[in-house]
């Protein structure tokens, strides 16, 4: 092995004319080893490492960007790297901005080809740079664009609502404990998490406080509980506090339930304005718009959020059954049906799309193809039985959308 295989130079030493010279107008691969400070990137050209550079996020990331516009007024210039946190989205960003393609390349894949690229297990910064672009050339990488802007603020919105169900979880299970101790009577009637629970132990604490006050305790419930709440359940609570088997409480232990019941109380509020929010984000634009009638507002904006618009996702059949779709829909138009009664057969994750939704259509006959909400079929049979046979084969399409499904959301597999 040659020694020094792997030497860096700092990007502020680069001399670029010697560079220049040896890339020419030839295609340049450039991976980079994202790291939290120390980032290395191995330019290639033709199959031959050219130079490998080191530089200090994000002191001198720009320098870097700055060398890249320069190779990219010569020729086509490619970013690889691997997906290590978010430790990359800034260098990412850059890229975008300045119009330099970025792909991607699973890290599994980088260090299994360790020792497959020069015979030697290990790996460092500047071995996987040369990799990822070794991996690139070899077709092992995929296209990293940035996520839209509808995508970014889903998975912000859905990191909040995490944020406050987690904190009311938590309360929820320090009030089981203390109830158990305090007042084990309690969670036989009333839900943990119901506000008429949160609601009774912030004004009261515990069940002395209740049995001392028993008319009030009643009238907080019904308010709370509203017509949802049994008045059996509000005499066996009230009653039953007069003569809880649980340890007396002290005044410290009453404040300490009042103070979780409070936390919890108000995570649970937070989190209802938060989910309201994620359903009216997916009801607004984007692949949720459509997904949701299918999977649920909540579940499309997590889906997307998580995994990106599921027509962005490629199939090898794609063209394919959007010809056949196109021909479908041309024919259920001619029978003036807005959906698209595609015709049995694989792949069996998708057999077309109607109109607003993404539940397949299996029947060749207008009247007899199963319809979802929203489709404006003109068969009054069809209107029949809408939801219940289409939801389960949405959700089989959705989980092979990746491999084999074609674009089926809003009637893009015909458009």
């Amino acid at each position: 092995m040659k020694k020094r295989m792997y030497r860096s130079t700092a990007v502020k030493n680069v001399k670029l004319e010697s560079v220049l010279e040896a890339i020419g107008d030839l295609p340049v691969i450039i991976g980079v080893d994202i790291a939290k400070e120390d980032m290395f990137a191995t330019v290639e050209v033709d199959t031959k490492p050219v130079i490998t550079v080191r530089w200090k996020h994000p002191y001198e990331t720009t320098v870097f960007v700055e060398m890249l516009l320069v190779f990219l007024t010569r020729g086509s210039v490619e970013v690889v790297m691997e997906p290590s946190g978010t430790y990359g989205d800034a260098v990412r960003a850059m890229l975008d901005r300045v119009g330099v393609p970025v792909f991607r390349v699973n890290p599994k894949r980088c260090h299994d080809a360790a020792e497959v690229y020069d015979g030697v297990p290990s790996l460092h910064d500047a071995k996987s740079a040369t990799i990822l672009c070794k991996l690139h050339r070899d077709g092992a990488s995929e296209a990293w664009p940035m996520r839209s802007e509808h995508e970014r603020r889903l998975a912000a919105i859905l990191r909040v609502l995490e944020v406050h169900t987690k904190e009311l979880h938590r309360n929820c299970n320090r009030l089981e404990g203390l109830l158990a101790r305090h007042w084990p009577e309690l969670t036989h009637h009333l839900d943990l998490r119901t506000a008429t629970l949160l609601e009774l132990l912030m004004a009261y604490g515990g069940p002395q406080a209740v049995a001392s006050d028993e008319e009030a305790a009643r009238a907080l419930m019904r308010r709370v509980g509203g017509r949802y709440l049994a008045a059996e359940k509000i005499d066996a609570v009230v009653g039953e506090a007069s003569r809880s088997v649980g340890v007396p409480q002290l005044d410290e232990e009453r404040e300490l339930v009042i103070r979780v019941a409070s936390e919890a109380r108000r995570a649970q509020t937070l989190a209802r304005v938060v989910r309201r929010r994620v359903e009216r984000m997916s009801e607004s634009e984007g692949a949720t718009k459509h997904l949701a009638p299918v999977v649920g507002k909540t579940t499309a904006a997590v889906m997307v959020a998580a995994l990106g618009d599921p027509r962005a996702y490629e199939s090898q059949r794609e063209k394919q059954w959007q010809e056949k779709g196109r021909a479908a829909r041309n024919q259920a138009r001619s029978r003036h049906c807005t959906a698209v009664p595609v015709p049995r057969g694989p792949p069996p994750a998708a057999t077309g799309s109607c109109g607003p939704c993404l539940v397949p259509q299996e029947s060749a006959t207008p009247g007899r193809h199963r319809q979802v909400q929203g489709c404006r079929c003109h068969h009054a049979k069809a209107r029949a039985g809408a939801v219940v046979g289409g939801r389960w084969r949405g959700v089989r399409q959705l989980e092979d959308v990746r491999h084999d499904a074609p674009q089926t959301l809003c009637g893009d597999l015909t458009r």
